[in-house]
Formats: structure tokens, sequence, C-alpha cells
């Protein structure tokens, strides 16, 4: 008869497991919580005092000094640095971006000065047709400069060419010139330490296309300095993620029979999930996931099973040695026809 198949699940038996599932959550958040605080302080204090030096590493390479800051800060250098007019295109160009402004800095290079005095010309244009002389037949001038335009080809420190002059003195306007124009090329490497602080190295270079392309000069880097504002965690609406869990608990109802072990009470086993949302500093880095379901076998029950979770909790982020290992309280409904309230634990993918 089917009335031999009606079983009555105990109270003690759903009490329990009820209270093994509200242990196991309490401590989770304990620790969690204990780490959290932890990690916190330590934080603010590494934040403090955690500054990269401005270093020179060759003629042309060098790595900028980082310091963190807030974000009022950021917006405020980046102000100093820039027009009223840039600095509202460039905070546009973000938002429309969906980026999030993370440091700002400056880099300053130099060229040395150069200094020439009493120098001969590099090359004299054709002999002018229509020279001055005096009553005697001689040149004007002493040193026969109003014979042929003077030309001189005038270099910075590194040699670069920087302009072509000409002097022709027997012009009522003597001066003729042709500055060449110069590209420059800064080279920037970003990586990033354990603690998620900013490195920048540069490499400043200029070249001459007028004259040769190919051909780099060095610009020598004097300063270059950044502030960066750690990242803040927010929401994420739309973030879907995967991970796998292993979870243990027990069956609290049973609404139907079907196959495998239906009378085991005991739940255990693995399952694949997806969850939609987190709340973290970025969408891979969260303290917390939204709305997780999975799909998974129970080897208790030997049934496949849907389950739920509303939240997971990241345990790993402030745990030493760890990263993304989640915590996640459970509500499943097997093939069994059981439904069961589990712990899950696992990493993400």
């Amino acid at each position: 008869m089917s009335s031999d198949r009606i079983i009555v699940q105990t109270g003690s038996k759903l009490t329990t497991i009820f209270v093994f599932v509200v242990v196991v959550l309490v401590a989770g958040l304990g620790i969690v919580g204990y780490f959290a605080y932890k990690s916190l302080i330590e934080d603010n204090f590494r934040l403090q005092n955690e500054v990269v030096q401005f270093r020179k590493l060759t003629e042309t390479l060098v790595r900028s000094s980082n310091q963190w800051a807030t974000k009022k800060d950021l917006e405020h250098d980046l102000k100093a640095f820039m027009t009223k007019k840039d600095y509202a295109t460039l905070r546009a160009d973000i938002d429309k971006l969906g980026a999030n402004l993370m440091a700002v800095g400056r880099t300053v290079g130099t060229i040395k000065r150069k200094v020439s005095k009493l120098e001969k010309s590099d090359d004299q244009g054709p002999v002018n047709p229509d020279i001055k002389l005096c009553d005697d037949g001689k040149l004007v001038d002493t040193h026969e400069y109003t014979k042929r335009p003077q030309i001189k080809l005038l270099t910075d420190v590194n040699l670069a060419p920087v302009a072509k002059v000409q002097f022709d003195a027997s012009k009522d306007k003597p001066w003729n010139y042709d500055v060449f124009r110069r590209n420059h090329y800064l080279t920037t490497v970003v990586s990033r330490k354990e603690s998620g602080q900013m490195v920048f190295h540069h490499k400043l270079e200029y070249s001459v296309p007028d004259k040769d392309k190919a051909k780099k000069y060095k610009v020598n880097i004097v300063s270059s300095d950044f502030k960066q504002a750690p990242p803040k965690s927010k929401m994420f609406w739309l973030n879907p993620r995967v991970d796998a869990n292993f979870f243990a608990g027990g069956a609290v109802y049973r609404f139907a029979e079907g196959p495998g072990r239906p009378d085991n009470i005991v739940s255990l086993g693995v399952d694949i999930g997806l969850s939609l949302s987190s709340y973290g500093p970025t969408k891979v880095d969260s303290w917390f996931r939204l709305f997780r379901f999975g799909l998974g076998y129970n080897i208790e029950r030997q049934a496949a099973q849907f389950s739920f979770a509303p939240f997971v909790l990241n345990i790993g982020k402030p745990i030493p040695l760890l990263s993304n290992l989640y915590l996640a309280p459970q509500v499943g409904v097997d093939t069994g026809g059981g439904l069961t309230v589990n712990m899950g634990i696992g990493p993400q993918f």
C-alpha cells in the first residue's frame, strides 16, 4: 500500500540538520568577519606607508614614484595638470567608457642646454652677384660675409639637428631659417604589485624625421610622480561567474519518491554553479556573490540535485594564502524527491 511508503521526518533530525547548517554559517561569518577586520587594519597601515621610490635605471629608463591617495587627491592633481577644457573632455571620455579613475601622474623630461660661441659657418651659399664695394674695390665687410650667405646647422646637446639658419649680409632682411619638427616617443610599462599598487616605468625619446626618421635621441627624465587610489568595492548586478562546490547537509522534507536512496537524510555531493551578481573591487575579485544556481550530484542520496543560494561569501579573500574560496548556504531539490539544506564550499573559476 502507498501508506507503507510514507516516511515521517522526526523533529529531532530536522532540528539537528538546521542547527548544523546555522552553526557552520555562523562559524563561516565569524571567520570572514575576523579576517576581514584584520585585513582592513593591515591594509590601512600598509597604504599609509607603502611608497614606490623614483629611480633612474638607465640613461633613458626610469621607475616612477607612486603612493596611495584618495580619489579627491587624484581629482585635485588632475585639475592642476590640465586646462579646464581638457579636464572636462577627459572626464567625459572616462565616463563614456564606463571606467574609473585609478591613478594620476606627471613625467618630466629635459634636454640640457647647449651654448655655442664663435663658431664658423657649416656651409656657404652661391656668390652674390650684386655685392657692395668700396671705392678701392674691396668688400665693405672685412670677413667677406656679404659675398656669400652664411649657413649654420644648429644641434642640441645630443647632436640632434634643431634648425638650419642662413644669414645673408647683403640683404635688407638677412635671416632665413628652418626649424625641424620633432616626434617624441613616451614608452610606459605598467605592472602591479601583489598589494594592488601599480608600478610605472617610462622611457622618453625623440626623433627628427626631416633629417633621419630611424634615429632616436634620448631625453633625460628628471622626475615622474604618481598617486593611486585604492579600488573601492561596488555592486556588479550582471556579473555571471562559474564555480564548483562540495556541499554537505541533510534532507529536511520529502515531497516525492524518486530513484536512488530517497530515505537517506544525509546530503553530500558536488555541483557546478552560476552566480549572477557580485560585490567587490572588481568583477573577478568579490567579497560576496548573489543568486547562485547550481546543478550537481548528491552522492549520499544518489540523485541529481538542483540548488539555489541567495548569496555566497568569499572566505578566502581576507585569509592569507587563499584568494577566491566561497562559502554557500544553499537549498536543493533532487531527483530523489527530497528538499535539502546544505552548506557548500569551493573555488571560483
